[in-house]
């Protein structure tokens, strides 16, 4: 719940500031018999500047913030690379790719993939969810052209990364599969960062308690 919380807010772009006090806050009214129940619904009446944020916010934040930009973009990464899973895979030694290139001069081959506006697919979709992956391939990947980047020695097709299962699939990376791996990514967020399940009655009577 408090991972949920905090990631959540960290990708609708929430300020940071005086978490120390929310907490303190949070397990003063804590009780022992039903600790985790009542945690979240401290969390679900955090208000305005703390609020924590519901499914169609932080999907739609996943969907079309720069998550390259982001502190936790590793962090997101890793998680969706890892959870449910009995073989995690290390991503200690990896960084982040860009599976369309951030290089302002990009390949011809590039150019041809993206379309007379790849200029601006470049630059709306360059550091969103779907455009990002992880690999101990970095500095061989470079700036290649898609194709290369898939059959390369340690490309795409041989990654073993999970996150690249959808990226070897395709013949082309071009918006429509990078906002189509970014829906999908989403969905997997959801699941690994759930949403609060708080009763409205139990609100109710954590209100009501505050008021006496």
């Amino acid at each position: 719940a408090i991972e949920s919380y905090l990631f959540r807010r960290a990708i609708c772009g929430e300020q940071t500031r005086s978490y120390w006090q929310i907490f303190a806050n949070l397990a003063y009214r804590i009780e022992e018999q039903n600790p985790l129940e009542d945690l979240r619904v401290g969390l679900a009446r955090q208000r305005d500047a703390y609020r924590f944020p519901g499914d169609s916010e932080f999907r739609r934040e996943l969907l079309l913030r720069d998550i390259y930009g982001l502190r936790v973009c590793g962090y997101a990464l890793e998680r969706l690379e890892n959870h449910g899973t009995k073989e995690p895979t290390n991503t200690s030694s990896y960084s982040i790719e860009h599976i369309m290139p951030q290089n302002n001069k990009l390949h011809d081959k590039w150019q041809n993939m993206l379309g007379t506006d790849w200029r601006k697919v470049q630059k709306d979709w360059l550091h969103r969810l779907g455009n990002l992956t992880l690999t101990g391939y970095n500095s061989t990947y470079s700036d290649r052209p898609f194709e290369e980047k898939k059959t390369i020695q340690g490309g795409f097709n041989e990654s073993a990364v999970r996150l690249n299962k959808y990226v070897r699939e395709q013949t082309k990376w071009t918006q429509v599969e990078i906002e189509h791996r970014s829906q999908l990514l989403a969905d997997r967020a959801l699941e690994i960062w759930p949403a609060l399940e708080v009763s409205v009655a139990a609100i109710e009577k954590a209100n009501l308690a505050e008021l006496r």
